[in-house]
């Protein structure tokens, strides 16, 4: 960062708007409030706007109050907010001063769509996310087409410390012989993917692409790559071994076939994680631990074994209940290879054991086999479920630390995201 943006500062009291979309960003509990908490403590301002709000009036109301006033930070959660129309324009068009986007879990891809509407923010603007790697391809886009125009940052998720302010729970800490649940798994399973096992498809069935002339000859290299992704090659995506193996400017020569193969990387890595639900079933069944999913469409799933139990997508802070009455979490972020989910810390802050894929970041924080479970594979993820019962205590007891270390909270988040907006708010 310049010296002449470095020493930016602010002429006012700092004023930030937090604009967030959806329930799983809880203005009440969850990260918007545990982000404007941390600006307050500051003596910043803080505007909330659920973009997601059914009350048009007082999200009118509230959009009015942000167009009106000269906020030194607009935090977005996701792009979603600023897409909203006022009039003739994207809400993100009636910017004048620098904005902060978090982008938390997508876009993955820059679609057109989003490439008209980042070229409308304001220069200068702040670009957060949570992997470096997970939207490296929407920020290649971004910087191929508007070079020089934004800041990057990483920004990963917090941990929610202090939790008894947000959950009266007896179960916090508690002896893992008297938990209910050997393990909760925390996922979607898709409509296309839900298709794709229901009705028993292949890649080129579903993705004809693959069979067309101009991939004819790489098709089995394609299909071998894709299948190691799924079962192995869990810090990798598919995409970036292709460009190792191929010239993809020759296989790929044209955009449409460049988005074909981000389509077909996405539907890879979410078949890898119902891949590695469906071998993590099928071991626990055999070795009978009892299993919870919380999420959508896997009632749909064939040959769900009897000790597992589907339940709805639970809320940010219902979370913790589900965390306390579970040895332990499956948790495997798909497109991720540095970073890791909030949930993840959240887990080992009411003492309960983490099963989670491996990566770089991963690596700077947790240790596997002494603070938690890590894997790089789908046999290396069953092979940790089989030490869950031996491990899952002294797992979490080594955990604690974890959670009073610096760096890692919603307010160390803050602290940063501070840092940045200092030296982008004129």
């Amino acid at each position: 960062m310049s010296e002449e943006l470095s020493t930016i500062s602010f002429y006012k009291r700092p004023i930030v708007a937090i604009l967030f979309f959806g329930h799983k960003f809880d203005a009440v509990k969850g990260p918007a409030y545990l982000l404007s908490e941390g600006f307050k403590s500051r003596d910043w301002d803080v505007l909330i706007i659920n973009a997601s709000e059914q009350n048009m009036e007082l999200l009118r109301e509230q959009i009015n109050s942000l167009i009106r006033n000269e906020f030194d930070l607009i935090l977005s959660i996701t792009p979603i907010p600023l897409t909203l129309t006022i009039g003739d324009k994207y809400l993100g068009e009636y910017l004048t001063r620098p904005v902060a986007i978090w982008f938390v879990d997508s876009p993955i891809y820059m679609s057109s769509e989003q490439l008209e509407f980042i070229k409308k923010i304001p220069e200068r603007s702040l670009l957060l996310f949570v992997d470096a790697d997970h939207t490296k391809l929407m920020r290649e886009a971004m910087e191929a087409n508007c070079p020089g125009r934004f800041l990057y940052g990483f920004m990963p998720f917090g941990i929610t410390k202090n939790i008894d302010n947000f959950l009266d729970n007896d179960n916090a800490f508690s002896n893992h012989e008297t938990r209910e649940i050997d393990i909760s798994i925390f996922a979607t399973l898709d409509l296309q993917m839900n298709e794709f096992v229901k009705n028993n498809d292949k890649y080129d069935y579903k993705f004809p692409y693959l069979k067309s002339d101009r991939f004819q000859s790489q098709y089995n290299s394609i299909q071998s790559l894709a299948e190691e992704v799924i079962d192995s090659r869990y810090g990798e995506d598919l995409v970036s071994i292709l460009s190792d193996q191929f010239n993809l400017e020759i296989l790929f020569n044209d955009d449409e076939e460049k988005e074909f193969l981000q389509i077909f990387d996405s539907f890879i890595k979410r078949y890898r994680r119902l891949s590695l639900v469906q071998g993590i079933l099928n071991n626990s069944s055999s070795n009978g631990l009892k299993v919870a999913i919380y999420g959508t469409g896997w009632q749909n799933l064939k040959d769900i074994p009897d000790n597992c139990t589907i339940f709805q997508p639970s809320p940010y802070l219902e979370q913790f209940k589900v965390f306390c009455r579970s040895r332990a979490i499956l948790n495997l972020d798909p497109n991720w290879s540095h970073g890791v989910h909030d949930r993840v810390f959240n887990a080992i802050s009411v003492g309960t054991a983490v099963l989670t894929n491996n990566n770089s970041y991963a690596n700077q924080i947790l240790h596997h086999n002494y603070d938690c479970l890590l894997f790089d594979s789908k046999l290396k993820a069953i092979e940790n479920l089989n030490l869950l019962k031996s491990r899952s205590q002294s797992l979490t007891e080594n955990a604690k630390s974890l959670i009073t270390i610096g760096g890692i909270s919603w307010n160390d988040r803050v602290s940063g995201l501070v840092n940045f907006a200092q030296s982008i708010t004129i």
